[in-house]
Order: structure tokens, then C-alpha cells, then sequence
């Protein structure tokens, strides 16, 4: 049974309050390379300090370290470094990863570090940076050990701004060329992604969805291979069918794998998703596989992984993000207790907690859904600069629709999102020490 695999660049811009969390969490998306917007929103200003795994009896601690702004600094045994030595052989070393940031917030770049021999190694082993076009999109990226670039990737979008292909090489793989490729249907809804190589006879495991008329989606993987004898030949894998409520929350997801003997597909797991009274998941599985507890201030306190083994479409695409824009994968994790611990950033300025004057507001656009244009009202009590802006999923801002001192008074503002894709966004207003931000769905 092949895995699902979820594969998230951290440190993403987004801005998310507690009440997004209840309405976020599960809903459909149109591109953005997935169906599934799986995102728990952390709470009240909160960041995540760390997480621990219980699945060994002396758990396994992922630590998390800031800039004064918010902004991820390091995260600690987050990731593997993949270390080569003699024999082919690959070690798997706990590494942490720093980063830095542009002006505009987008990630700059990100130093791998790696321990060897219980030593922290001083240099990292290697470093990622990124170029961005001036829509805020990722143009390419270069990876460097001690100065020398060995692997680089270049991105591109279509006319939507969607993420079409990427294509990256390495001196330790050269001349081979890797794509990753994405696309999209006339709705402009993700339908294929697959990831190959331009050797003469490459084979990949591919995805494809297919938008039911009854409102489910079905992921069907696919083993493409090729050889000089037979052409291209695609066999059936796994199909994971995904049901959602009236409101586009994920009720249900069967997984199937294919009798390739009887040409059928079988049916031998089932995810059934429990939501509590304040619509957030607390139970995923016919048994119960997944189950999660929160706090007392809403954000997620413990996941518990009941079996290893397959845990479903759903779940290897979740992930926190906090109110400062950054993205904590949760996706992929098997078997075991994940305890999360949360503190508020200490930046040794005094300042006022988010959301303490209780006299500004930010209201919930009309009409939601929307095609193409809703209106957006806000109330500031005094004289204020302010800023209210729309955002993508990944954090990036596409329309600025406020940026000046205003007086007080009761306000509104019409967004057209006539050149954008159909999808979830965000809008963040700020004023002074008050923030808020609220979710728009857009239908075309």
C-alpha cells in the first residue's frame, strides 16, 4: 500500500484567528496542488514551542525557536538529513533547520544543520535560497554546500497563478531532469499531479481527481511505467473517495485498492470524520484511528495515532499555522501520542494583546461564497492607520484593499475578485495594536 506523501515549505505568510479554525478545517479548495484545506489555526497570538512523541517510551521532542517578530527562526528534529557515506549507505541524522526572510516576509532561505557524533556540525550541510517574482511567487531556488550550488529548481504557473511544474536537477543526478507536474480543468480544479524523470524510460506514481456530480471526489493512484516492448502502461493503485457535507466539511473518505485479477476496485478502509459542537474534528476512523483533544482556548492540545499503518488522505495533510504566518506540517505522522505545547511570543516590547480594545471590529464579508465581488465592513473607534488585505492559502498577498490613516467611523469596502481562482482566501484588517482576520471562499 503506497503512501500518501505531503510535502509543505514552512514559514509560510498567513494570518488566522480562533474562528477561522472552526470554518477552515477540512473545506475544498480549487488548486494550490491539493483538494483538501486541512489546517488547524492556532489561537489568541499563540506559537507552538514544541512538540513530543510519545511513540518510544522516552519520546521524541521537536523544538521550535522565533524572531522577535513571530517569524520561525529554527525548528529541532523536524526533519532527517540524508547523509551519504561509503557504500552507498544513507543515515538518517536528526537536523534542524534556520531560517531568514525577505523584506516582504517570503522566505529567504533555509540552512540545513545536522548533528554527527553527538556534535552539532558548525556549517550547515546544506542551504536553500529562494528568488521571487513581483507577484510574491517562487521563481527558482539553488542548493548549496560550502559555496557550491548542486541542485537548483525552477517554478511555473499558469495564467491563474496556479503552481504548474517544477523541474530541478543535481550534480549528483545530471544529466537527469526531475518534473513535478500539476494541472487543472476548465473550473480551474487540480485534476492530475505526477512526478517524472526524462530518462528513455521512466516510471512515476501519479494522482488523479475526478469532481463527482453527487459532490464527493475521488483521488485515484496510479503506477505509470514505460519500456521499449509495451508503450506506456498505467495500472490502477489506491483511490481514496472523499464525501462532504452541505458546507464543505470532510464527513467521510473510503479507501480502495485494485484487483488488477477481477478489473474491480475493493473497498477495505473507512475514515469517518466526528466533529465536536464547535465544528472541529475529534474523531477520524471507523476505528477511531485518530483522535484529538484541544485546550481551553480552542488550539490543538494531542493528536493520538491509535495503529500504524495507512491513515488516510485526510490525515497526511494537515498542519498548524499560527497568527505570525508560519506552517507546521502535521501530515505523515504514524502510530503514537503527538503532544503540542504553546506559549506567547516574548519580544521585550511592551505591547498590547491582539484584539484588546474591544470597540474595533472586522465583519464577516457578504455575500460568502461570493462571485466575483462581496463587501467587507470594519469599525475603528479612533484615528488609525489601516491596512486590510486579501490573501491565497500559501500565505501570499494578492490585493491590497485599504493602506491609509482613516478617522473613526463605520466603513466598507467592495473586493472583485474577478482575475482570481476559485478558492479560500483570507482577509486581514490591522489597526494600531488590533488585528483580525476572517475566510472568504470565492465560486466561480
Amino acid at each position: 500500500m503506497r503512501k500518501v506523501i505531503l510535502a509543505v515549505i514552512a514559514g509560510l505568510l498567513l494570518y488566522a484567528d480562533f474562528y477561522a479554525q472552526q470554518k477552515t478545517f477540512g473545506y475544498k479548495i480549487s488548486g494550490g496542488g491539493d483538494v483538501l484545506s486541512d489546517v488547524f489555526l492556532i489561537a489568541n497570538g499563540m506559537k507552538i514551542d514544541s512538540m513530543v512523541n510519545y511513540t518510544s517510551a522516552e519520546g521524541l521532542t521537536y523544538k521550535f525557536e522565533y524572531y522577535p517578530n513571530g517569524k520561525l527562526k529554527s525548528d529541532y528534529n523536524y526533519i532527517s538529513f540524508k547523509e551519504y557515506r561509503s557504500g552507498y549507505r544513507t543515515l538518517e541524522i536528526p537536523a534542524y533547520r534556520q531560517y531568514t526572510y525577505n523584506e516582504r516576509g517570503d522566505i529567504d532561505s533555509i540552512a540545513y544543520y545536522y548533528w554527527y557524533n553527538n556534535k552539532l556540525v558548525d556549517q550547515p550541510g546544506y542551504k536553500s535560497r529562494y528568488v521571487y517574482g513581483t507577484d510574491g511567487k517562487i521563481l527558482s531556488q539553488a542548493d548549496t554546500r560550502e559555496g557550491e550550488i548542486f541542485r537548483t529548481y525552477e517554478y511555473s504557473y499558469d495564467s491563474f497563478g496556479n503552481l504548474t511544474q517544477t523541474k530541478w536537477t543535481s550534480i549528483y543526478t545530471a544529466p537527469t531532469i526531475y518534473y513535478d507536474v500539476w494541472e487543472y480543468d476548465s473550473l480551474d480544479r487540480l485534476i492530475l499531479k505526477k512526478s517524472y524523470d526524462d530518462s528513455k524510460y521512466p516510471s512515476w506514481d501519479q494522482y488523479v481527481y475526478k469532481y463527482n456530480p453527487d459532490g464527493t471526489i475521488d483521488c485515484t493512484i496510479q503506477n505509470v511505467s514505460t519500456s521499449s516492448n509495451s508503450g506506456t502502461k498505467i495500472s490502477n493503485s489506491d483511490n481514496f473517495n472523499l464525501q462532504f457535507d452541505k458546507n464543505g466539511k470532510l464527513i467521510n473518505e473510503t479507501l480502495s485498492y485494485y484487483d488488477n485479477l477481477d478489473s474491480t476496485w475493493i473497498k477495505y478502509l473507512e475514515f469517518p470524520a466526528v466533529y465536536d459542537s464547535k465544528g472541529r474534528i475529534i474523531e477520524f476512523g471507523n476505528y477511531k484511528e485518530i483522535l484529538f483533544h484541544y485546550n481551553s482556548i480552542g488550539n490543538l492540545d494531542s493528536l493520538l495515532f491509535k495503529r500504524a499503518g495507512n491513515e488516510g488522505y485526510f490525515a497526511n495533510r494537515a498542519s498548524l499555522m499560527d497568527s505570525y504566518g508560519n506552517k507546521i506540517a502535521l501530515g505523515g505522522y504514524s502510530f503514537g501520542l503527538y503532544n503540542f505545547y504553546y506559549s506567547k511570543l516574548t519580544t521585550g516590547i511592551n505591547e498590547k494583546n491582539n484584539n484588546i480594545d474591544i470597540n474595533f471590529s472586522l465583519s464577516q464579508n457578504y455575500p460568502n461564497p461570493f462571485n466575483p465581488t462581496t463587501l467587507i465592513k470594519y469599525n475603528i473607534p479612533r484615528l488609525s492607520k489601516v491596512t486590510l488585505s486579501i490573501y491565497d492559502l500559501l500565505g501570499r498577498e494578492v490585493e491590497r484593499l485599504v493602506d491609509e490613516e482613516k478617522p473613526p467611523g463605520q466603513y466598507e469596502v467592495k473586493f472583485n475578485a474577478n482575475g482570481l481562482s476559485s478558492g479560500i482566501y483570507f482577509y486581514r484588517m490591522q489597526a494600531g495594536s488590533f488585528f483580525d482576520t476572517k475566510k472568504l471562499i470565492l465560486l466561480k
